[in-house]
């Protein structure tokens, strides 16, 4: 809830107007009081289009914490591959002032790498992390916590690929109180 009403995030796919393949991208939906949505969506947060299928796009959308006057959230940067199995993913920190649309503080900076919250490794393997923001903000005393998903990508589903490599597990990611960083 921000300035008086009700917001939901997600990913959607979007193409670009010249038919290229789409890519994920932030979508917020909006209510005046939770029980009656507007049946229209808006793109609330998109990474530049890239017509290689080597990109970043927004993953699960935006997971933001409201403070008084600014909504600060986090957004998975997915490292799109061709091969699903080495697709990886970053946190990203964005900003908004109406609860629809996000903004990096910083473009392109990465505020928390897979590689310093990494999955569970298994022997003898490389399996990339994927970050995945939740609405789990939370000021607690001195401390703003960060609960987020890491999911082990292992091309789940091919042959030859254990299901016991597909793996996800919740972090915890903490900070002194509200120093997001990158904001100014």
């Amino acid at each position: 809830r921000f300035d008086g009403r009700f917001f939901a995030n997600s990913q959607t796919l979007a193409s670009p107007q010249n038919g290229e393949s789409p890519m994920r991208v932030g979508t917020a939906w909006m209510s005046l009081d939770f029980d009656h949505w507007l049946p229209e969506s808006v793109q609330s947060f998109a990474l530049p289009w890239q017509v290689d299928p080597v990109r970043d796009e927004v993953h699960l959308g935006v997971a933001p914490y409201a403070y008084p006057n600014v909504l600060v959230g986090l957004y998975c940067r997915w490292h799109n591959r061709p091969n699903f199995g080495e697709i990886s993913g970053d946190l990203g920190l964005v900003v908004s002032n109406d609860g629809l649309t996000f903004r990096e503080p910083e473009k392109g900076r990465v505020w928390l790498r897979a590689q310093d919250s990494p999955v569970t490794p298994l022997p003898d393997k490389a399996l990339p992390t994927v970050l995945c923001q939740a609405n789990g903000i939370l000021n607690v005393a001195d401390q703003t916590l960060i609960y987020h998903g890491r999911w082990r990508n292992s091309d789940y589903g091919k042959p030859g690929i254990p299901p016991e490599n597909y793996w996800g597990e919740v972090a915890l990611a903490t900070l002194p109180r509200d120093r997001w960083a990158a904001l100014e």
